[in-house]
């Protein structure tokens, strides 16, 4: 179904007016996405990898964004989505 490779692309804290740390947003660069029903199946793995808030695939830009309130190791986040290229 999909082979993707995952690079980080960046990552960065939003804080709020009393400098306190309430999510982490992290960006990676996705190839090997076909179609967006490929950019689905990856928002759905990743949102089901403990401690993700929310997870956003862009299809054209081949980039997902993940939300969480703390950094979650990028190996982890590679595994979820790896597990679909099986599929």
């Amino acid at each position: 179904m999909v082979v993707a490779v995952v690079e980080r692309e960046e990552s960065c804290g939003i804080i709020n007016h009393t400098t306190q740390f309430i999510m982490n947003k992290q960006s990676f660069i996705i190839f090997g996405m076909h179609c967006a029903s490929c950019a689905g199946s990856i928002e759905t793995a990743l949102k089901k990898v403990p401690g993700v808030k929310s997870a956003l695939v862009n299809f054209a830009l081949e980039k997902v964004t993940i939300e969480s309130e703390e950094t979650i190791d990028q190996v982890v986040l590679v595994q979820a989505v790896a597990s679909l290229a099986n599929k």
